[in-house]
């Protein structure tokens, strides 16, 4: 019988309403606890006029408020839209108007930060509080969670200059819960501790939700922003007992970067019964980092490959003896099909390519079929028709536009793409949504533009060549116009301005001949030297981390061709090496990315702790009696 992924966690919370549901450091909900939430959500939703299909968003950081409010929404019959409270106003407003949504929820970590719209807030923490809501326990009649209607949206970059609202049903989410369930090597099981790590905009953390509570496992959620700092992410895997999680390739990168500035304990990651990463091609050196800190007797590395459109597809476990002593060569493989799933390469004449035609030489477009697929782009019939294509087995697919070919063991290994669509830090990214953008900021000075991705060994970034007669466009303004339309890891890092866009002979943009991004020494020189030795510790580290000298202390990390990957980096070195015994807050050095301001976070909070640590002796002591 198909999943139903609602009515079976309704079903695990009824057979063990004490067993803990989730957990975020010293808060939890036991299933039965959780449950009454979901069913206070959904009853008040329903009571305030939702109908069965309508998209209803919501706007929640990380927290037990946002599991009730996503799996109240799906309860109710509503269809489940999250949106990133990190992302620009204008770019919350894009997603609303894009999936048309009537209403939204909201907590009180984001009620301030929400940009005044007409549309209807639904307060979390009323609804959760109210002690006579008379919410009983929904029957199976209850649940408005029929397997071809919406269940939920994601909103990703667009080839329009507009986000795509990519939109799943009930059965296509049991599908892909059910796959990872059934596969072969047991995923989940019955009391798992499974960490929530992507973002809310991700359409991963729904099937980071949902396996744990289907099967009696449970939820550890991190603290908002608990994900970009490696300390509290290893503290809470160790303290929680954390068995199984998923990280992204380049987030993976940075916990082998922190861990390599131990020591550490090598048991550190010694609870994760299975480590899995997905995202973009794993690195191997990555790799062997990592698994210095695994118990690979106990413990099993997998790699995952998929797209919104379709979740996760393709897995791969690494055995053990491939992970010793450096017997990983080339690339690593994304693996096979998963339960449920179809996967096969179409080559450039749209012909299938046989499994055993394998080799580099024999690439192909991966296209996935399946339950598991989406139902089609919201309100955009045309894109739905060019990406869900029909083929000789009269079957449909998504056509993902990334190429692969298949090694001699049948695994499918990553060769780039079709197109020039790019993937940043696992999400895919549409270089016309940037350009487009870009243009807006000044249609006078920029005449054209192209975004491409930049790749080295330890990050990738994006660079924006304009072509402009101007030679002087203010750059910062620019940057500062992106950061406020566009998700963070869409900013480029680099713009370079050009007079035109260098072309081969038939007329097309030659992109080897583009100038390799570079930061300009004499922009960045600053007047005065670093001071303190807290000051000239940051100063190295910016040094060291973005390869490159004289860089004036009110500089943006972003405008020296940094990323938010090298401010993790950055963080986790202040947190490990110059603030040890202080708890920082990583967001904070977020928001304010120049050494100035991040010496002055760390000297606030570095005195901060020594005030509060001093203790006065008493001057003379009696013992009572």
């Amino acid at each position: 019988m198909p999943l139903n992924v609602i009515m079976n966690l309704i079903e695990t919370a009824e057979a063990s309403p004490q067993l803990l549901a989730l957990e975020l450091d010293e808060q939890g909900w036991t299933y039965s606890e959780l449950l009454m939430q979901i069913n206070r959500v959904a009853s008040y939703l329903r009571k305030i006029g939702l109908a069965e299909g309508q998209v209803v968003c919501q706007y929640a950081e990380r927290s037990l408020e946002m599991i009730s409010g996503l799996l109240g929404i799906m309860v109710a019959g509503g269809v489940y839209c999250s949106l990133n409270p990190t992302d620009p106003t204008d770019r919350i407003q894009l997603f609303l108007d894009e999936v048309q949504a009537k209403f939204i929820l909201l907590h009180y970590v984001t009620r301030k930060r929400f940009p005044s719209i007409d549309i209807h807030v639904v307060d979390l923490d009323e609804i959760l509080l109210l002690i006579n809501n008379n919410a009983d326990v929904y029957v199976e009649g209850d649940v408005f969670t029929k397997a071809k209607s919406g269940s939920y949206v994601i909103c990703t970059s667009g080839t329009t200059g507009h986000p795509k609202a990519i939109l799943h049903t009930h059965e296509s989410l049991a599908a892909s819960i059910e796959a990872k369930l059934f596969w072969q090597f047991k995923l989940y099981k019955r009391y798992d501790k499974v960490l929530q790590v992507a973002a809310c905009s991700w359409a991963m953390h729904l099937l980071e939700v949902f396996p744990p509570l289907v099967s009696g496992g449970t939820l550890v959620l991190l603290q908002p922003g608990g994900n970009l700092n490696m300390a509290y992410f290893c503290k809470t895997i160790k303290d929680k007992k954390v068995s199984v999680f998923t990280i992204g390739s380049s987030a993976a990168r940075v916990l082998a970067d922190y861990l390599t500035m131990g020591p550490f304990s090598t048991d550190i990651l010694k609870s994760v019964r299975n480590f899995c990463m997905a995202g973009e091609s794993s690195k191997i050196t990555t790799l062997r980092t990592l698994i210095n800190y695994l118990d690979l007797k106990t413990t099993r590395v997998f790699i995952f490959y998929g797209l919104s459109e379709c979740n996760t597809a393709v897995g791969h476990v690494l055995s053990e003896p491939s992970l010793q002593l450096g017997n990983i060569s080339g690339s690593v493989p994304i693996g096979r099909p998963l339960p449920g799933y179809r996967c096969v390469l179409v080559n450039e004449q749209g012909e299938l390519i046989d499994t055993l035609l394998n080799g580099k030489e024999n690439q192909g477009s991966i296209h996935i079929g399946g339950r598991a697929i989406f139902r089609g782009y919201l309100n955009n019939d045309q894109l739905t028709r060019k990406t869900l294509v029909t083929l000789k087995d009269n079957k449909q697919y998504v056509n993902t536009g990334d190429l692969a070919w298949f090694n001699e063991q049948g695994d499918l290994v990553l060769a780039g793409r079709l197109d020039f669509q790019m993937k940043i830090r696992g999400q895919r990214v549409e270089g016309i949504e940037i350009e487009n953008t870009i243009i807006e900021w000044s249609p006078q000075e920029v005449n054209n533009c192209l975004v491409v991705k930049h790749s080295n060994e330890d990050d990738e970034s994006l660079v924006a060549y304009i072509v402009s007669a101007q030679t002087n466009l203010d750059i910062d303004s620019l940057r500062s116009y992106c950061q406020s339309k566009l998700r963070s890891f869409m900013v480029p890092s680099h713009f370079i301005v050009l007079k035109q866009l260098p072309v081969n002979s038939n007329g097309k943009v030659d992109r080897k001949q583009l100038p390799r991004p570079e930061v300009s020494e004499n922009q960045n020189v600053d007047e005065e030297l670093p001071k303190s030795k807290l000051e000239k510790d940051v100063y190295e580290l910016w040094r060291s981390m973005l390869r490159t000298d004289n860089i004036s202390r009110y500089a943006n990390c972003y405008s020296l061709g940094g990323s938010s990957l090298s401010l993790m980096k950055l963080f986790n070195h202040y947190q490990f090496l110059l603030a040890p015994a202080v708890q920082l807050n990583i967001l904070d050095f977020f928001a304010k990315p120049t050494i100035a301001e991040h010496v002055k976070l760390l000297s606030e909070s570095l005195n901060k702790n020594a005030t509060e640590t001093i203790t006065l002796q008493p001057l003379c002591q009696t013992e009572g009696e």
